[in-house]
Formats: C-alpha cells, structure tokens, sequence
C-alpha cells in the first residue's frame, strides 16, 4: 500500500544502467554481437526519451532539451561508425558526459517541477518501452 511512485529519475536511472552494463559488455568481448546489443539498447534509450518523454514536456520549460537532442544525434553518429575495432574513448567521454547530466539535472528537474499529471503519463510511457 504504502509503495513510493517510481519518478522518471528512477526509470531512466535503470534505463542508464543497462546501456552502461551492455556499454561495458562491448568492450570487454569486442564482439560484433555485444557491439548490436550496445547499439539496440542505446537507439531504444533514446527512443523513450525523446517519444515518451520530450514530447510531452514543453521545450520551452527544458530549453535543455534542444542541446539533449543535438547529442543524441551526435552520439548515434558516432555510434554508426563502431566496429569491433574502434578506439571507443571519445564516444565514452561523450556518453558518459550525456548520461551524468541527464542523471544529476534533467530527470530530478522533471521530477521536481512537472505537474503530476505530466509525470504519470511520462512514467506510464517509459513503462510501456522498458517492462
């Protein structure tokens, strides 16, 4: 009865993980199929948060989110261009600088000043994709 409402904070924060768990999987096999993993799970990542999530925050509020959505086309562009061989530091400086920001600013902000209403349908959204 008493169960706390997961926040967007939470969801993504497991979302976050999983990349970086399969992130980590890459390169320890430096396997084509740990590299398809990787990719997989980052483009479905960045699917629920630009489908589930940016489009119902109003950018006007989160001007953010227009920087947020300038890496990830960065990132995506960097990440086509991964084989198994690939010096993969640049693309985890950037990944890990994206995620670091989105973790301690973006998703406790939306937590902290979206309506309730917003956040159950952003949450139920995400829940969708991930569960």
């Amino acid at each position: 009865m008493g169960d706390k409402m997961e926040t967007i904070a939470d969801l993504m924060y497991k979302d976050h993980e999983n990349v970086e768990n399969l992130f980590k999987e890459f390169q320890e096999k430096k396997s084509k199929e740990s590299l398809e993993r990787f990719k997989w799970t980052l483009e479905k990542h960045f699917f629920i948060e630009e489908k589930a999530i940016f489009t119902v925050v109003d950018v006007e509020d989160f001007n953010e989110l227009i920087n947020i959505k300038k890496e990830h086309d960065e990132i995506l562009l960097m990440l086509s261009d991964l084989d198994e061989n690939s010096d993969i530091s640049e693309f985890e400086k950037m990944l890990v600088t994206h995620k670091n920001y989105e973790d301690e600013v973006l998703y406790p902000k939306f937590d902290k000043e979206l309506s309730n209403d917003i956040k159950c349908q952003i949450i139920e959204r995400i829940s969708e994709v991930v569960r």
